[in-house]
């Protein structure tokens, strides 16, 4: 939660940037490609499966910027494939063809959701919850996604999708709370820098 809170907040403080600079369309996808990589490196090690890989991607579509989101989508299934390799020394071509898959099923639930659903908070959880379960369902053809099938272990999915329907809604609340903070702060500092009359720095 805390990396994708923090990962939120760089970006959305980066898109809104005033220094102009071109190489800031660089620095969200290297960000987001940290995270990601160590989201999955944490998962690996604490509980043996990489889970919720797509839900940093899925935050970002949903509170940050769309267009930028689907093009981390994108990344996804490649970082993920180079962590496995490093983690098995080996990847099948049916390995690298439902990684592919599962982002562009990831592509077409946002999409779809966001136009449908009107209500943000229900869009993001039905996008995560297909997301979870499109993950699962082709878990033996993609590399430690479950440690059990999701047939002989059915409560694998309900723990799955309940984690991530609370992370989504403890992260969301965190990310307006501090965003709200922050442009609160910003218009302090405007109105202690600037004359109200004038309109001149005092």
């Amino acid at each position: 939660m805390n990396l994708a809170i923090s990962t939120l907040i760089s970006m959305k403080f980066l898109m809104y940037s005033d220094s102009g600079s071109r190489y800031e369309q660089w620095i969200k996808p290297i960000i987001y490609v940290a995270m990601l990589y160590t989201a999955m490196s944490v998962s690996y090690h604490f509980i043996g499966v990489v889970a919720h890989e797509y839900l940093l991607a899925l935050l970002i579509f949903y509170l940050v910027d769309k267009k930028q989101a689907i093009i981390l989508v994108i990344i996804t299934p490649f970082v993920r494939m180079l962590y496995m390799l490093f983690v098995d020394g080996h990847l099948t071509v049916i390995n690298i063809v439902a990684s592919l898959a599962v982002a562009v099923m990831v592509i077409i639930y946002m999409e779809v959701s966001d136009k449908l659903i009107a209500n943000q908070t229900l869009s993001m959880i039905i996008s995560e919850v297909l997301i979870v379960a499109t993950n699962l369902f082709l878990a033996p053809y993609i590399p430690h996604v479950v440690i059990y099938s999701i047939f002989n272990q059915p409560t694998n999915w309900i723990i799955r999708a309940s984690v991530a329907v609370i992370t989504l809604l403890i992260v969301r609340k965190v990310y307006f709370q501090v965003t709200t903070l922050q442009n609160n702060n910003t218009e302090l500092q405007k109105e202690v820098l600037f004359d109200k009359l004038t309109g001149f720095c005092s």
